[in-house]
Formats: C-alpha cells, sequence, structure tokens
C-alpha cells in the first residue's frame, strides 16, 4: 500500500504559514530570503505562526545566504538559536527512510572546529562525540 507524501511548504511571513496551513499543508518550514535560498526567519514570527496553527513547524536556521561554510560567530549564532542541524547528506538520509515509512532519528551539534584553530585531534573528537551520543541515548531511551 502506498502511502501519501508528506507536503512541506515553505513559508517566508506569517501570512503564507497561516495560508499553508489552512491549504492542507502538513508541515510549515519558516525561513526569509526564499530569493537568496532561503535564511533564518525573524525570531517573532515563529511566534505568531505558532500561536496560530496546528501542523508542525521547522524553521530554516541559515544566518546569511551563500554557501554553508561558517565561521565561529555564525556557528555560535548558530547554536544561540538552539538550532539542531542537518547537513544534506543526512538531509538525504531522512528523506529516503521517510519515502519507506522507517522511523529515523538524526542528531547532530555544529562541531566543526577547523576554521577555529582547531586543537582537538580526530580520535579524541570521535571520543567525545561517543560518549555525548552514548548519555543522549541513556537519557532518552534508557539503555
Amino acid at each position: 500500500m502506498r502511502t501519501r507524501g508528506v507536503l512541506e511548504i515553505a513559508c517566508n511571513s506569517a501570512a503564507s504559514a497561516f495560508a499553508a496551513a489552512a491549504g492542507g499543508a502538513d508541515r510549515l518550514e519558516l525561513c526569509s530570503d526564499l530569493a537568496a535560498g532561503g535564511t533564518t526567519p525573524p525570531a517573532g514570527m515563529l511566534a505568531v505562526v505558532r500561536r496560530r496553527v496546528q501542523v508542525p513547524i521547522h524553521v530554516l536556521v541559515r544566518p546569511r545566504a551563500g554557501d554553508f561554510v561558517y565561521d565561529a560567530e555564525a556557528v555560535a549564532l548558530i547554536q544561540s538559536l538552539g538550532a539542531q542541524l542537518v547537513d544534506m547528506e543526512t538531509y538525504v538520509y531522512i528523506w529516503v527512510a521517510q519515502r519507506f515509512d522507517i522511523p529515523i532519528r538524526v542528531l547532530k551539534a555544529v562541531s566543526d572546529d577547523a576554521q577555529d584553530g582547531a586543537t582537538t585531534g580526530w580520535d579524541e573528537a570521535v571520543a567525545a562525540c561517543s560518549r555525548a551520543l552514548y548519555e543522549r541515548i541513556r537519557a532518552d531511551y534508557g539503555v
């Protein structure tokens, strides 16, 4: 049996979010500056939209137009927004899993300090990430 896909609408204003929800969207992606590929919307937009719509809302976290290479200042801004970043490769895994109704949960944090004179070696970084993931799984699933 084939199931219907999820209709996610990119909305660059509260009005477009209200129209998308009223028109049957399953999920909204709030963003700004669609002409530049999308950037993070103003913080107030989420609050306004959340009060009036019942569908799930995702917020695009992209502090500026252009590439996806961020310096330390941009990373700090992204983290201050409480972002859970997903890179494009991870997005593909999610997309495929959703198409086949396979449950998937992605945990990712901004961790690329290479542009900031990183002092952590690869083995140390992987070990730290492994410990953090282990603790998260224990906390979430009690195992």
